[in-house]
């Protein structure tokens, strides 16, 4: 039994009860190999259970996917310019960062979840995503994944970070 670059995303030693930390620690060493993909799970495996796990990348940076998005990006009638905003449905709600987002770019549209604020929003498939990041001028985040999209594709981001996420996103845009 193995793992590969886990996440506790939000959650922390600190949040485990303590009748919770025995049975995590001996399901955790009865693992062959555990990798992680952020400082706080590294943390929090080490706490628990003593084993210094080899801390990874997310699985989509291994891989360039060059094909699959060339082939979807044949599919797709892109607007000449635009902004993707990707985080869950309706997360970005200040005002203030609204109007500076919709100051700045013409074009905005939502992937994955709506903004009620955007000009457009997609539902799209896997590689359909990756064509709409890598065709964007920039991106406006709140979310691990959309950060690591950005970084794939060499693009300006924003990246927004909330107690909810500072766990895994700090630590990964330290890294990349």
């Amino acid at each position: 039994v193995a793992s590969y670059a886990a996440s506790c995303g939000y959650t922390d030693y600190g949040d485990v009860p303590k009748e919770y930390i025995k049975p995590i620690a001996d399901s955790l060493s009865g693992m062959e190999n555990i990798s992680v993909r952020d400082a706080n799970t590294a943390d929090f495996v080490e706490k628990l259970c003593g084993i210094k796990p080899v801390i990874n990348l997310d699985p989509v940076l291994m891989y360039n996917f060059s094909e699959e998005v060339a082939k979807a990006e044949k599919e797709i009638n892109f607007p000449k310019k635009y902004m993707v905003v990707y985080a869950y449905k309706n997360r970005f709600k200040d005002s203030e960062l609204i109007d500076t987002v919709k100051k700045y770019a013409k074009k905005i549209i939502s992937l994955g979840d709506s903004q009620y604020w955007a000009d457009d929003f997609k539902v799209l498939t896997p590689f359909e995503l990756l064509a709409y990041f890598k065709n964007a001028e920039c991106v406006l985040t709140d979310t691990f994944h959309g950060t690591i999209f950005s970084s794939k594709f060499h693009k300006r981001v924003g990246v927004v970070v909330r107690e909810s996420n500072k766990n895994k996103l700090l630590d990964l845009v330290n890294r990349v």
